[in-house]
């Protein structure tokens, strides 16, 4: 499940969502520990991590700036021409739903 942190990646803030198994209870979700993960797969969920915290200040702060650098940001996107261009092309398609970017 997609749950608060809270310690169970401890190289993650308390407060990020993570995806990890959980147990379902009377008190809620409780989340399974989790082994270790390998140094190159804690890289790429850091960096992964560092674009969703962008994006979503992006998204609550409107910017349109800050949203091109969440999206150079991930691990897909092979640099800001591309973001940029990545960007336009999401407004062009979905203007509407993006028009709180300024």
């Amino acid at each position: 499940v997609n749950i608060r942190n809270a310690g169970t990646i401890p190289a993650l803030a308390a407060d990020d969502i993570v995806e990890v198994p959980a147990q379902a209870g009377a008190n809620g979700l409780i989340p399974e520990p989790v082994p270790d993960l390998p140094r190159s797969a804690l890289a790429l969920v850091e960096q992964v991590k560092e674009y969703e915290r962008a994006a979503v200040e992006a998204a609550m702060t409107g910017d349109a700036r800050l949203a091109e650098v969440a999206l150079a940001l991930h691990p897909l996107v092979p640099g800001s021409t591309a973001a940029r261009e990545l960007l336009a092309d999401y407004r062009a398609r979905h203007g509407e739903s993006l028009a709180y970017l300024r």
